[in-house]
């Protein structure tokens, strides 16, 4: 079966279609000494300044959450990858632009040609 994307399309695409990089983290836990649990990001192997876009899903997945000492504002992004990772799990969390985006879904396209990450961004 011949695929339906030409093997160079998205070589040609990265400037125009694919304009950001992302770097994907991924979490540990440390004991300190007191025996708190915390958790310490680090960059996943081989998943830094990888070819993106990121674009906001519909105005409707974006909510408002007013709490006594703040306001958050909670919005659904979607980042493209210009190539299938496997290995990218919704217990990572992307960062684009300075932004970090907890990953909620991980999709790759039939094609085996690109990944889709659906990510909330959480802002105070």
């Amino acid at each position: 079966m011949r695929p339906l994307i030409h093997p160079r399309m998205l070589e040609r695409l990265q400037d125009g279609f694919f304009p950001s990089t992302v770097t994907i983290q991924q979490a540990t836990d440390a004991r300190g000494a007191d025996g708190a649990v915390t958790q310490m990001w680090a960059d996943l192997a081989g998943h830094v300044n990888l070819t993106c876009n990121v674009v906001p899903e519909t105005s409707q997945s974006s909510q408002e959450i007013r709490r006594d000492d703040m306001t958050l504002q909670r919005s659904t992004h979607r980042v493209n990858l210009a190539a299938p990772y496997a290995s990218i799990t919704e217990r990572m969390r992307a960062i684009s632009g300075g932004v970090t985006y907890d990953v909620l879904l991980v999709t790759n396209d039939s094609q085996a040609v690109q990944t889709s990450l659906i990510c909330e961004r959480l802002q105070t």
